[in-house]
């Protein structure tokens, strides 16, 4: 008989999320009309048609209710990328108007939907774009970023009434003081690199699309670019990102089906990388977008319903992996087995599966008067037990 830990909950090939940066209260009137056009939002407009959140509801989550997203929240007025630009912008805090307060924490009680942490400005503007610095290359001393980082979790426990669990650097820029400032400050998780991106430059061996710690802080890899269009996808035809999706199927025979199999056939994380807005203050259009790319996502969910996955916000990923690697297994005899563990995980949940040569449909395993059944699938048996750590948990046929 062998039992094993499951890398990802329910046995799941790979766990799937749906990454939105630059969540925000922010509204770029592109249309200097002040009225909302498809687009323009970032938050700001809650669930107002043509919202970002209305797209997202609409084309995305009730066609595809499994569907988990982590937006990542600048929680301050978002800095636009040049000081003076001819847009009209409205952007303030999340704390600026008691109706965007209402909304994060409607949006915050679904389970599908994780508020995570994005920078308090998100960077500093410059001149041109290319003088634009991201936030967590700005600081200039540790002690700078941690109360910076301080600061902006405040103002988001203020608004939900929970901290941020995890985050992402702006822009994936950072500097010698932040992945210190990011422990020091409590993360569980958090997005350091784009390594999508940094696998397509060759020179970059920076990449891994596994998931790793750095300090005491869990690194969630984001590994598929949301305007990565598929060649089936006819009405993206004639634009740059399609032209640029031919390219890497001709000279590295890439597509976006390929990437999407690569990642399940490792059990390696589908973080699909997007943004709330296609606008920028500098005229160029942000990439990847919900907006841009809503056919290629739609395309991308349904692609994915052939595999057996888990859809999981960046939280809930965090936390299985981090009991993942701190539980170890012990076979004391054919029917007993005990858990021992690095921290103390009691009640929480792990996946395990057993192989033993037995015709039962089911097997129980019980501990402290609870008893787990797991399921006869594919030759062995599979189910979530409860961990205790040091304690017998024993095996019966059923």
């Amino acid at each position: 008989m062998r039992i094993e830990k499951c890398k990802w909950k329910n046995n799941a090939d790979s766990p799937v999320l749906l990454m939105i940066d630059d969540f925000a209260n922010t509204w770029i009137d592109e249309n200097n009309n002040e009225k909302l056009a498809l687009g323009e939002d970032w938050g700001h407009f809650g669930r107002e048609k043509n919202s970002m959140w209305d797209v997202l509801e609409k084309n995305i989550f009730n066609i595809f209710p499994e569907v988990s997203t982590t937006l990542f929240t600048v929680v301050g007025e978002r800095e636009p990328i040049l000081k003076n630009n001819n847009k009209k912008i409205y952007s303030k805090s999340i704390l600026e108007d008691e109706k965007f307060v209402r909304f994060l924490n409607d949006i915050n009680k679904k389970k599908n939907v994780e508020i995570a942490y994005h920078g308090l400005t998100h960077g500093v503007a410059g001149e041109t774009r290319f003088d634009f610095k991201e936030e967590w290359e700005t600081f200039g001393s540790l002690n700078q970023a941690i109360e910076t980082i301080e600061k902006g979790k405040e103002m988001l426990y203020k608004a939900i009434g929970e901290y941020p669990k995890g985050g992402k650097y702006c822009g994936y820029k950072f500097n010698q003081y932040s992945d210190e400032s990011i422990s020091k400050t409590g993360f569980l998780w958090w997005c350091r690199h784009w390594d999508a991106a940094l696998e397509e430059n060759i020179t970059n061996k920076n990449f891994n699309y596994e998931l790793e710690t750095f300090h005491d802080v869990i690194d969630i890899p984001s590994t598929i670019d949301g305007s990565f269009y598929s060649l089936k996808n006819h009405k993206k035809i004639f634009t740059k990102k399609y032209a640029k999706s031919i390219l890497e199927k001709i000279k590295k025979r890439k597509s976006i089906e390929f990437l999407l199999d690569e990642r399940v056939s490792n059990k390696q994380i589908i973080s699909i990388q997007e943004h709330s807005s296609p606008l920028r203050a500098d005229n160029r259009i942000q990439y990847p977008n919900i907006i841009s790319d809503l056919e290629n996502l739609q395309y991308i969910f349904a692609y994915l319903k052939k595999y057996n996955l888990w859809y999981a916000t960046g939280t809930e990923i965090a936390e299985y992996y981090y009991i993942y690697c701190k539980t170890h297994i012990k076979l004391k005899n054919e029917n007993t087995f005990i858990i021992n563990t690095e921290e103390d995980l009691e009640g929480r949940e792990l996946t395990i599966k057993i192989n033993r040569n037995t015709q039962s449909q089911f097997l129980s395993v019980t501990i402290k008067n609870q008893k787990f059944i797991l399921n006869k699938s594919n030759g062995y048996y599979m189910g979530d037990i409860k961990i205790y750590n040091d304690f017998p948990y024993v095996i019966e046929e059923g």
